[in-house]
């Protein structure tokens, strides 16, 4: 589409002339405003460069009707893409050769690929554009993205109700932590394919391999046979230190298998532990 921009400085003057010189040009729909052009801030001009698509062309009587300065048009340019788009482009690559310096002059060629930054919701609106660019690759930091950011109170309300309830032992801290469960999927906080794609398939199949072990071991007493060895090594030593040494036995443990599966592993071992050495009482509250 083929676009005009008509301004006059004040108000006294009048753009008509422009306009007809625009019409006659060819242009389908003309931009026009009584503005200075030392200032950026041109509501006409905006619109104009919110309207614009990468094919559509823009007719001015005088290249200072747009602005006085070549730098002020390069700003311009800039700003056209991101007002329309709402992304800054910031490389732009022409076959296997990224043009350094200056690309925002070039014409762009079919083929030539922008390097863009911008808002996360301007990123994810690009993937619906199919007429002005291709979206070839998205940033993988975008799966990392809240989808749901504006329901963050509401997942603060649930995760306090889940911790009052576990505090105050009404309830189970099973039933608990599914009371808050069931206030997310309720407050649209995480919806069915969202819990799914979040599950780590991985990481609970390892917990339930690892749970059967880590009761064989206290049924057949592997985890007294540790806690006493542990005892028998610094128990005479300060509560501190007997936690030390737990914390770099789980470290030692963790360097060979998943942190998961340690914690599974060492959760009944430091039970023990706590109850034989009466650390709970030991320790200030």
């Amino acid at each position: 589409m083929i676009y005009g921009y008509a301004r006059v400085s004040t108000a006294a003057q009048d753009e008509t002339g422009q306009v007809r010189q625009l019409k006659a040009a060819g242009c389908e729909k003309v931009f026009r405003e009584k503005i200075t052009g030392t200032t950026a801030d041109r509501p006409q001009l905006a619109k104009l460069m919110k309207a614009l698509a990468l094919d559509d062309v823009v007719i001015t009587p005088a290249v200072d009707r747009l602005s006085r300065d070549t730098t002020d048009l390069l700003v311009i340019a800039r700003l056209g893409f991101r007002q329309r788009y709402g992304l800054s482009v910031i490389g732009l690559r022409r076959g296997t050769k990224a043009l350094e310096g200056g690309f925002l002059e070039e014409d762009l060629k079919v083929g030539d690929i922008l390097l863009v930054i911008g808002s996360w919701r301007a990123i994810r609106a690009s993937e619906a554009q199919i007429h002005d660019f291709l979206l070839l690759t998205l940033p993988a930091e975008i799966d990392q993205v809240a989808p749901a950011i504006s329901q963050a109170p509401y997942a603060l309300l649930s995760l306090e109700v889940m911790v009052f309830l576990m505090v105050t032992g009404i309830v189970p801290n099973v039933i608990a932590a599914l009371i808050g469960c069931l206030m997310m999927g309720f407050f649209r906080c995480v919806d069915m394919d969202g819990a799914h794609r979040s599950i780590g398939w991985k990481i609970l199949l390892l917990i339930v391999g690892v749970m059967p072990f880590a009761v064989a071991l206290e049924r057949t007493g592997g985890v007294d046979m540790a806690v006493n060895g542990l005892l028998y090594l610094v128990g005479e030593a300060s509560p501190h230190v007997l936690l030390a040494s737990l914390f770099a036995l789980t470290a030692a443990i963790g360097l060979f298998i998943s942190n998961t599966a340690t914690a599974v592993l060492m959760a009944p071992i430091a039970l023990s532990t706590a109850r034989q050495d009466s650390i709970d009482s030991a320790c200030p509250s």
